[in-house]
């Protein structure tokens, strides 16, 4: 993967600034599905499975103007016009393969006996929007924020998904009662620019009061979304007290904010338009915390929150659960979630040559069953991590490359292997999460599927009913950083090293589940070392 930035500051006049920024951003990720796992219940055996490849290329990129201008003393604007894409393609591909195993379960070689794509998905994702911000000062302690938006969207996508056959053995009686084929599709999706748009506007009053020591804010936003028909209005408030003038304060925030959902959630494979009127996800945030100037450069704060949702769509097949024979692309507006939790952060800036960060959160979520059969019962969030911590130690060198000239020989020569300038910093970083949840599978051999056009499988992985009630083992790594900057007359150039995840953790990304009853693990990215280039002028 790859990405590159840039940013450009124009000064029209003393009152109008234009401020042009770019980002561009290109990665590719090819799973190989062939593991080399070794199989000691397999040695000296052989076996026919399906073997997936999974090739997934995206690009993304996002430009933007902004005008910014001061029209009087007490009034100025920002009107910003950007637009920005995301594109890309995923394919998968099954290989029918006969594997042979040697003497210790290690795979001798494998036969690819016919190789099918069985889903590919091409999508490109276009916007276009305007979006205007004012801010108008009434008084020295009382300021207006108003604007808003229009924004228009093109979304294509073209997902084949191939055809497929499934029988089932309902009664388990080892006699397959029913076979299902599932007909192969092609599914467009077509939100055409301009045909359709979204569309908010806000204002928001800032009142200052007790000699600067209260400090509330109250606020409203509008949203439409033109293809749904779907519109809200929801409300703002929050405050801060201050205990200690300009040090400690006590703050408290309340809203109400409406979350359109992505572009597929309306589709269907049929285009029969049954999701184009999903309402949009609703959301409550309360919000109560503490913040503390413990010294010059350090902060510190304490936050409690407690988020609720409903309104989220929910696949009807999901909830005819027990139902594994019930196929349907509509979504209905059932889904209702809670999430609730402590953050705490202690954050020391860049004073007398040395930073740091410690951060630490614990949260809950609780989504409530919407699956026939498990009224009033309740599972945890994909993205629930109970436990997550944050730690960052950096220190920035004046005339570093300078005092290791001075070193001995055995010091300061290999210490050219590193790019260490006269001014030069290096942050170490480690972080820490629970493991990720998921949902646990069991491999039954009472339902079954085609492999390869050739036989059936001896089962099939199924999951379990117990949503997300395992987890993968906790994630945590260390990244070392070194930024060295090289001070020319008229630019500079910065140099970045990093070493991310240093002791080499497997940090699980995944299981992939094999057609004869066996899984691999795939581990997301052991250690990587990045080298970048950075030019100011």
């Amino acid at each position: 993967y790859y990405d590159g930035q840039y940013k450009v500051v124009l000064d029209l006049n003393k009152d109008h600034k234009l401020q042009v920024t770019g980002i561009y951003g290109n990665d590719k990720i090819y799973i190989d599905g062939e593991s080399d796992e070794v199989y000691p219940d397999k040695a000296n055996t052989s076996d026919f499975i399906d073997v997936y490849a999974i090739d997934v290329k995206q690009r993304q990129w996002a430009n933007g103007i902004t005008l910014r201008s001061n029209w009087k003393t007490n009034f100025f604007s920002d009107i910003t016009l950007y637009a920005n894409q995301y594109k890309g393609h995923v394919d998968v591909r099954r290989d029918f393969t006969n594997r042979v195993f040697d003497e210790f379960g290690g795979i001798n070689y494998a036969d690819v006996l016919t190789s099918k794509a069985i889903f590919n998905n091409e999508y490109r994702n276009t916007e276009l929007a305007l979006k205007t911000e004012f801010n108008y000062y009434i008084t020295k302690k009382n300021k207006i924020e108003f604007g808003g938006s229009i924004k228009f969207g093109e979304y294509h996508q073209d997902a084949f998904v191939d055809a497929d056959t499934a029988r089932y053995d309902l009664n388990k009686d080892h006699v397959f009662d029913q076979v299902v084929v599932f007909d192969g599709a092609t599914i467009e999706t077509r939100f055409k620019m301009f045909d359709n748009y979204k569309a908010y506007f806000y204002v928001n009053n800032h009142q200052k009061f007790f000699n600067n020591r209260l400090l509330i804010n109250i606020g409203a936003r509008y949203d439409y979304f033109s293809y749904s028909q779907r519109w809200n209005i929801s409300p703002r408030l929050s405050f801060s007290y201050y205990l200690i003038p300009d040090r400690m304060s006590l703050n408290f925030a309340y809203g109400e904010f409406y979350q359109t959902q992505s572009y597929p959630e309306y589709g269907d494979r049929y285009q029969t338009y049954e999701n184009q009127f999903l309402k949009n996800t609703h959301a409550r945030h309360f919000v109560i915390g503490i913040d503390h100037i413990v010294r010059e450069g350090m902060k510190m704060s304490l936050e409690a929150y407690y988020k609720t949702y409903d309104d989220m769509p929910v696949d009807l097949e999901f909830i005819h659960f027990n139902d594994r024979t019930y196929r349907s692309e509509k979504r209905i507006n059932i889904g209702k979630k809670k999430v609730y939790g402590i953050d705490f952060l202690l954050q020391q800036k860049l004073v007398k040559n040395i930073y740091g960060t410690l951060s630490f959160s614990r949260m809950w979520t609780e989504i409530k069953d919407p699956r026939i059969g498990y009224e009033g019962e309740t599972y945890i969030s994909s993205y629930d991590f109970p436990y997550i911590l944050n730690l960052v130690l950096g220190k920035r060198f004046k005339n570093l490359r300078a005092n290791l000239n001075e070193m001995p020989f055995f010091l300061k020569y290999p210490a050219y292997l590193l790019p260490f300038s006269n001014d030069t910093e290096i942050s170490l970083r480690w972080r820490y999460a629970s493991g990720k949840p998921y949902t646990p599978k069991n491999y039954s051999t009472h339902e079954q599927y085609r492999a390869g056009g050739i036989t059936w499988t001896d089962g099939a992985w199924i999951e379990s009913d117990q949503i997300n009630s395992e987890r993968f083992k906790a994630y945590h790594r260390l990244d070392l950083a070194i930024y060295s900057r090289y001070n020319f007359k008229k630019w500079n150039l910065v140099t970045v090293l990093s070493i991310q995840n240093i002791y080499n953790r497997d940090n699980i990304s995944m299981f992939q589940y094999n057609s004869d009853g066996t899984y691999d693990v795939v581990n997301q990215f052991s250690m990587i070392p990045v080298f970048g280039l950075e030019i100011e002028f």
